[in-house]
């Protein structure tokens, strides 16, 4: 921008900022985010003077998706796209508004599959693919093909990685799931997912997967350990509890008992579930309360209500999620 801004400068100066142009177009654009009055009129004036400049393009797209101009942005970054379809971020920012603007998944999967060429290191490519195969009902392994594209696993971001887990239990590759929580190291982040909601969730699902294919034995030790330390697994020396005692954990256990013959358990587990009160959790306690006689759906509406009300209030005043981990809430409520 500084270089865009010298030539526009030099150009209001009656010289000539040709030089200026042609070094601001071969910078990077990564990092690189657009929101000024001045930065508008000056990347509108690179643009005039020269149709073929790919970052300004790129760059005045930013600008006006910033402004909530979808369309003018997705237009800018066509045309940057035809003219240089290497430019860093720029398939994550166009996969990303036809997704979540346009509500167009296939176009938005195509992007996102370019950009796994273009941009092989930008995160957002893979979980923005991986949104958009779900969103299209494409089975686990598609999504994991995607996934396993980063091109180095042994470093890649946690919340690739956790989406990487999911889907492969999901898949039903449960071994290949539990070997990636080994020998890496899991920071925490603020709002982010915490490693020991996806440990026990690839556990809870490898369970159900067991007590539906009818091995009853593996299904019950998985549930009688779900909360066992792993020795070579520090995360889950403590700190799992919250987890264990959530809406969500007891419905599952209470679905797969039924199929073992334990329906004691199972009603148990229902009961603990149904009695949740907090928002991220009122749905699970709902389906659990479901599962038990006396189920009152007027009343549970009324509950219902306020928790739709502050989720839809959460949606609409935070930026994209990237589908990521939030599918343990989502998509894979089923």
């Amino acid at each position: 921008m500084i270089a865009y801004f010298r030539d526009y400068c030099r150009e209001h100066l009656g010289q000539s900022g040709v030089s200026d142009y042609k070094i601001a177009s071969k910078l990077s654009t990564s990092y690189v985010f657009r929101n000024s009055a001045e930065e508008l009129t000056a990347l509108s004036t690179v643009v005039r003077t020269n149709p073929q400049d790919a970052t300004a393009q790129y760059l005045l797209g930013t600008l006006h998706f910033s402004r909530g101009l979808t369309d003018s942005a997705l237009e800018q970054w066509l045309l940057s796209r035809k003219s240089n379809p290497k430019i860093p971020v720029l398939d994550a920012s166009l996969g990303r508004a036809l997704l979540h603007e346009k509500h167009d998944a296939e176009r938005a999967l195509s992007t996102f599959r370019d950009g796994l060429q273009s941009d092989t290191t930008n995160v957002t490519v893979y979980l923005g693919g991986d949104l958009a195969l779900s969103l299209l009902s494409k089975p686990a392994s598609e999504r994991v093909q995607v996934l396993e594209k980063y091109p180095n696993l042994a470093d890649t971001p946690s919340s690739l990685i956790f989406e990487l887990i999911l889907n492969l239990a999901e898949a039903g590759d449960f071994q290949r799931a539990e070997s990636l929580f080994h020998n890496r190291f899991f920071p925490r982040e603020g709002g982010g997912t915490n490693v020991r909601q996806v440990w026990v969730e690839v556990e809870l699902q490898k369970m159900l997967a067991s007590a539906r294919d009818g091995h009853c034995t593996d299904a019950l030790v998985v549930a009688e350990h779900l909360g066992a330390p792993q020795l070579d697994l520090p995360f889950t020396h403590d700190g799992l509890e919250p987890t264990l005692q959530s809406a969500r954990t007891n419905y599952q256990l209470g679905a797969a008992y039924p199929s073992c013959a334990k329906p004691e358990e199972a009603a148990k587990k229902f009961r603990l579930a149904s009695a949740a009160s907090a928002p991220d959790q009122i749905v699970w306690a709902w389906r659990a309360a479901q599962k038990l006689p006396g189920f009152d759906g007027k009343q549970w509406q009324e509950r219902l209500q306020p928790a739709l009300a502050q989720a839809k209030s959460r949606s609409d005043t935070s930026s994209y999620s990237s589908g990521g981990t939030t599918l343990l809430v989502c998509s894979r409520a089923h």
